[in-house]
């Protein structure tokens, strides 16, 4: 989607962190906005700040865990801006940082409902429509570096974001004939509230260490450039989004691990035809 000018931009999680930076991005490209978060005084002070960049950017309350607070954000987005060209499902939120022994079923259920049913019910809500217009359109999902490897202590963040990867790569190859795009962003440290506990779905984020130790956590990203490479995916109709190639390194260890068990796996039975299941990859 070359020409960005005048389409419709939803961005959840907007009032902060990736979520604004992502805004002003496409507020800066000449979209329209609607800028989607829980947290409505945050979410005022962002649209006051997006101000300065390009056409007034539009507030909407929305709880991503709510399939109703969906249907009445889109039918106010509608009705204000059009329909929704462009869908940024960026809202997310941190770990509890415990151990699975220590972990509660809330904390699980806290981080899956935001972070990953977030995602489900937004691209619900949104992808009819635009199939049904069978214009150009496009929807961002955003995962995490840790959709492709884990950490110990954060298993529901690691594990919600392998979902949303699992769900974006499944997505594409199920729009690959039709004019909707899909891209999702996998990003590393970046300096955004996510870090730190807080009442709504946005975080506070990490705070640099004094002397920073090898393995300690770093600063992180200005979130303003992860923005800039968000709208430079959506015009190329590039699907992964990563922010941090360094990370190439440790990938690389994951899939020769999967390698050298798969090479090492004995047949239990008739060699299987992989056409079936991996029909995907020559759609993606």
């Amino acid at each position: 989607m070359q020409e960005l000018s005048g389409k419709t931009v939803l961005v959840t999680g907007a009032a902060s962190g990736i979520g604004l930076a992502i805004a002003k991005s496409f507020l800066a490209a000449g979209s329209r906005l609607a800028l989607a978060d829980i947290d409505e005084d945050r979410l005022e002070r962002a649209a006051a700040d997006c101000e300065r960049i390009g056409p007034a950017a539009t507030p909407i309350r929305l709880d991503v865990a709510s399939e109703a607070s969906w249907a009445q954000a889109l039918r106010e987005i509608e009705g204000r801006l059009g329909p929704v060209d462009i869908l940024c499902n960026n809202a997310g939120i941190g770990s509890a940082r415990q151990p699975f022994g220590q972990m509660t079923p809330e904390a699980w259920r806290r981080v899956f409902d935001i972070n990953v049913h977030g995602v489900f019910y937004g691209v619900s809500a949104i992808l009819p429509g635009m199939l049904k217009r069978a214009s150009a359109a496009h929807i961002v999902n955003t995962a995490s570096i840790l959709g492709h490897f884990a950490r110990p202590d954060v298993g529901e963040y690691v594990a919600a974001k392998y979902a949303v990867l699992g769900l974006s790569e499944t997505l594409r190859m199920e729009l690959a004939d039709t004019r909707v795009g899909v891209s999702v962003l996998c990003p590393g440290m970046v300096s955004t509230r996510i870090g730190q506990p807080s009442g709504s779905h946005g975080e506070p984020g990490p705070v640099a260490p004094a002397s920073p130790q090898a393995g300690a956590r770093p600063q992180g990203l200005e979130a303003d450039r992860v923005g800039d490479a968000v709208v430079a995916a959506v015009r190329e109709g590039r699907f992964y989004i990563f922010t941090h190639p360094e990370y190439a390194g440790l990938l690389g260890q994951r899939f020769d691990e999967i390698g050298q068990a798969l090479a090492s796996s004995a047949a239990l039975g008739p060699a299987e035809d992989v056409s079936y299941l991996g029909s995907g990859f020559s759609r993606g």
